[in-house]
């Protein structure tokens, strides 16, 4: 059964225990108002009597202190959870002097129930509670929120305190704090060299906040020690296969990478929120990342972790990796003939292409391969025959051939490699030579490696 932890409606036991030296002390539990009163009796006459309570919560290090001319007071405690201790005394003075002196200790215990008895369980704040420096004065904040949404209804949320721990400049501490349904926020505004103490804790209600936290303190960088990397370069190359690798690089001002203790490159496809990490050691700015799908739009983050153990963010990016097209042709033959003065071409296409839907193909030859297109000898074939003979070319030549495939819905799948052969001497005894695939490489551009022609 799911427990339930409702405060505000759910009646509390308060227990007390202990023998008070003023007569009946006892305490009762107010949960619309999250308030505790505290009363006792006095024997009359109450003119001009005083007293003093003091009270803390789970043996703090410091009371906290009331007076009243009533024997009952109102402690306010709006986040009390199960199991909390409140420990209470109360002594009473006339004109000033102490008539009684406190009494032993009430003790008031918190238990919540559920409807049917159970005791409730508390609300558990949520993890993996992160702070990212984005320059000297601003802050993200980030955390996994809880599995459960809601608590009988009504929507969680997230209370983060912020305690400002150290002053330079011996100005006031600072403290405020916020509360939001999000996952993630940026504060500023913070102070430049000083360091804070983030804590965050889950709630549905003033009332009914986790008594447990998480907390993460961080020194801000000073105007001297803070730096973003700059001129982030991106690369990618792709294999047929959809194997590949992105390469990033990046500047750090000279000044900076004797303060670089290491880095965390973080990623992940858009949309998904699955970052993956990658962290190193050293100053060095470039890193790779592998197992990325081709043609996939990711986000980038790199983390500089400095070496007072600051992190510094500089910002986020995006990139796409490149698409790949896959071959259509799996083998290219040459077949070379010392009778005739020709070379005939053979080609297998790759399964995933069916023949039936081949009309035909354009074949593209040229012994200069930074030619544009229209300007190497391009030879239609009007059949799905997968070869052709070439006449009249040059010997010890350097030849380069692509294959490209015309179907019958009109379409064409243009041949991402290119091949290459060397022509035999015509006047030399024939020799066993070996077409080679010819590769491609540009940044962003598909590269494929067919298997050795033989």
């Amino acid at each position: 059964m799911r427990l339930l932890l409702l405060l505000a409606v759910l009646p509390c036991i308060i227990t007390s225990y202990g023998i008070p030296a003023i007569r009946d002390l006892k305490a009762r539990y107010h949960p619309q108002t999250s308030t505790i009163f505290v009363e006792w009796t006095f024997p009359p006459p109450l003119d001009n009597i005083a007293f003093n309570v003091r009270y803390r919560m789970n043996n703090a290090e410091h009371w906290k202190t009331l007076r009243t001319a009533d024997p009952i007071v109102r402690l306010i405690q709006p986040h009390l959870s199960d199991g909390d201790e409140l420990h209470v005394q109360v002594n009473a003075e006339r004109h000033g002097k102490i008539i009684e002196d406190w009494s032993q200790v009430l003790v008031i215990t918190v238990t919540k129930k559920t409807p049917n008895g159970e005791a409730q369980q508390a609300l558990i704040p949520p993890t993996a509670f992160t702070a990212n420096i984005l320059d000297t004065t601003s802050v993200r904040l980030e955390w996994k929120p809880i599995e459960d949404e809601k608590v009988d209804g009504k929507d969680i949320y997230y209370v983060v305190n912020v305690k400002q721990l150290t002053t330079r400049s011996g100005g006031v501490l600072q403290r405020q704090q916020i509360k939001t349904s999000e996952r993630s926020f940026t504060m500023g505004r913070l102070i430049p060299g000083e360091k804070y103490e983030l804590t965050i804790r889950s709630a549905v209600s003033d009332a009914q906040v986790s008594n447990t936290a998480a907390i993460v303190e961080i020194t801000m960088p000073k105007d001297e020690e803070f730096f973003e990397i700059g001129n982030l370069i991106i690369s990618s190359l792709f294999k047929n296969s959809g194997a590949g690798a992105v390469n990033l690089t990046w500047d750090v001002p000279p000044a900076m990478v004797n303060n670089i203790q290491g880095y965390d490159v973080q990623y992940s496809e858009a949309g998904k929120d699955d970052w993956q990490t990658i962290k190193f050691g050293g100053a060095q700015s470039s890193a790779s990342l592998h197992g990325l799908k081709s043609d996939t739009q990711y986000l980038l983050k790199i983390r500089t972790l400095l070496k007072n153990d600051v992190y510094t963010e500089s910002g986020q990016f995006n990139f796409k990796t490149p698409k790949v097209t896959p071959n259509a042709i799996k083998k290219v033959d040459v077949i070379y003939s010392h009778e005739v003065n020709s070379v005939r071409l053979q080609w297998i296409l790759e399964p995933h292409i069916h023949a039936a839907t081949v009309a035909g193909y354009d074949v593209y030859v040229s012994d200069n391969k930074d030619l544009s297109e229209n300007h190497w000898r391009h030879i239609p074939l009007p059949s799905r025959d997968a070869e052709l003979s070439l006449p009249n070319l040059k010997s010890l030549t350097t030849y380069f051939v692509k294959v490209n495939i015309r179907n019958t819905d009109g379409s064409v799948i243009r041949a991402p490699s290119l091949y290459r052969f060397t022509t035999i001497d015509l006047h030399s005894p024939l020799e066993p030579l070996q077409s080679r695939p010819f590769q491609i490489g540009l940044a962003f551009r598909a590269v494929v490696t067919p298997s050795p022609i033989r």
